[in-house]
């Protein structure tokens, strides 16, 4: 098994826990597409994967905001899964606890090969008829290109994810947290 990770850094680099877990693996690691959006440059990774690495079984991609725990290295040693992915919790209400995200996964080669046989873009916004509303985000399209073609994401542990928030002091020693995207009226109530 050969593995090329490959971690989306766009104008900045990974965090310490990321940078330290890549070094302390010994991961052969560089930086993904900087093209944005991050669907975007996730199928460009995937096509220069596949262009450049013709010798490697498997791609990793991780966030550079992505903090690493011991389930992490699940990702170097099950030869036999094809896509692998650590939950993780996204910014506001949204993020991948119980369905795909690419912000920390495992795919093989013969899965990219199948989805490019198939003329299939892995990874792609769903918007609504009008693209005015999103509807679903480029994880999910992913997940469901694969299962079409009979490979099933597994689950493998979680993972950290770094993301601003806003803290506000409350009564009684209570706090709330607002990620930063929320409107002030969704704080979040937190001991």
């Amino acid at each position: 098994m050969k593995i090329k990770t490959y971690v989306f850094a766009k104008r900045t680099s990974p965090n310490r826990h990321l940078t330290r877990w890549l070094t302390n693996n010994q991961v052969d690691w560089e930086y993904g597409s900087e093209e944005w959006g991050i669907d975007v440059a996730r199928n460009q990774t995937c096509i220069r994967f596949m262009r450049e690495c013709p010798d490697y079984t498997h791609m990793i991609m991780l966030d550079c905001d992505i903090v690493p725990d011991a389930s992490m290295s699940d990702f170097l040693l099950d030869p036999d899964e094809d896509i692998m992915w650590a939950s993780y919790v996204g910014r506001g209400s949204e993020g991948h606890v119980d369905t795909f995200g690419a912000g920390a996964c495992r795919i093989s080669a013969g899965v990219l090969r199948k989805l490019s046989e198939s003329y299939r873009m892995p990874f792609r916004f769903t918007y609504n008829e009008t693209a005015d509303r999103l509807l679903d985000c480029e994880c999910n399209h992913f997940a469901r290109e694969a299962t079409a073609l009979g490979y099933v994401p597994k689950q493998v542990g979680c993972v950290g994810h770094i993301l601003p928030v806003v803290w506000y002091p409350k009564d009684g020693g209570r706090v709330h947290v607002m990620p930063h995207e929320l409107d002030a009226g969704q704080l979040v109530e937190s001991q």
